[in-house]
C-alpha cells in the first residue's frame, strides 16, 4: 500500500476490503476445523459467533455505503468504472450473507441448554461454510476491480486533500449507521488490520476510541472474539 499521511478515501478502501478479506479467511478456517473437531469451549463458541456475525454486519455496511454513497459520487468523475457490474455483485453477496446470518443464529439456539452442543450445531457450521465458499468466490475479484478503478493513485488525481477528508468523515458516518454494535464492530475493524493499514484506518477514529473505548470501556464485550483477531 502507498503510505500517505493524509485522510485518502482510496486507502481507506483497501483498509477495509482488508479487513473483511482476514474476516472471510478466518471464519473459513475456523468453520472446517469446527465442524470436523467441535468448539473446544462454550467461551470459542460465542467468540466466534460474535466475529462472524461483526464480519457480516461490516461487510454489509460496506456495501451500502459504496451502493448509496461512493458510487453515486465517483460516477461522475471515474466514468469507465463498471459500476453496474459492482453494485450487481453487491446483490449476489446479500442473500449469502442473510444466510450466514441464519447459520449464526442456529449455532446459538441449538447450543444454549447444552455443552458440547448438540448435532445441530455442525448442520449450522455445515450451512455456514455453504455461504461462505461462493460469498469468497464473488469478492475477491470484485474488490479486486474495485482496487483497479478506485486506486489511491486515480482518486488522487481528481480528489483534493480536503475533499479526502471531507468524503471519508462521510462515508465513516453512514456505515456506522448500518452495521453495530460499535463494541464489537469498531474493534473487529481495528483488531483485523496491522501494520500500515492498521496505522491508516486507526487516523481516521476519534482518539477516545483508540484510547478509551477499545481497550477499557469494551474490552468485556469485545473480548471473546479475541482469539479470532490479531493483537490489540
Amino acid at each position: 500500500m502507498q503510505q500517505t499521511t493524509q485522510s485518502n478515501v482510496g486507502v481507506s478502501l483497501i483498509c477495509i476490503h482488508q479487513v473483511i478479506t482476514r474476516g472471510l479467511t478466518v471464519a473459513q478456517e475456523r468453520c472446517v476445523e469446527y465442524e470436523r473437531h467441535g468448539f473446544p469451549t462454550l467461551a470459542t463458541m460465542h467468540g466466534f459467533v460474535c466475529y462472524v456475525r461483526s464480519l457480516a454486519s461490516v461487510m454489509h455496511a460496506h456495501h451500502a455505503t459504496e451502493d448509496d454513497l461512493a458510487f453515486p459520487d465517483f460516477r461522475s468523475l471515474l466514468t469507465d468504472a463498471p459500476y453496474d457490474v459492482l453494485a450487481a455483485d453487491h446483490r449476489a453477496m446479500e442473500p449469502l450473507q442473510r444466510n450466514i446470518e441464519t447459520a449464526l443464529d442456529n449455532i446459538q439456539s441449538a447450543s444454549i441448554d447444552s455443552f458440547p452442543p448438540s448435532d445441530k450445531v455442525n448442520v449450522a457450521l455445515g450451512s455456514l461454510a455453504t455461504a461462505l465458499a461462493p460469498l469468497c468466490a464473488i469478492w475477491f475479484p470484485h474488490i479486486a476491480k474495485e482496487e483497479q478503478y478506485f486506486s489511491i493513485q486515480r482518486l488522487n488525481a481528481i480528489i483534493d486533500a480536503d475533499e479526502h477528508a471531507r468524503l471519508n468523515q462521510k462515508y465513516m458516518a453512514h456505515s456506522q449507521q448500518k452495521c453495530g454494535p460499535d463494541y464489537l464492530v469498531v474493534p473487529f475493524m481495528l483488531l483485523n488490520l496491522a501494520g500500515e493499514f492498521r496505522v491508516a484506518f486507526a487516523r481516521e477514529m476519534p482518539p477516545g476510541v483508540l484510547e478509551k473505548m477499545i481497550p477499557v470501556v469494551w474490552r468485556n464485550q469485545w473480548e471473546p472474539m479475541a482469539q479470532f483477531l490479531l493483537p490489540l
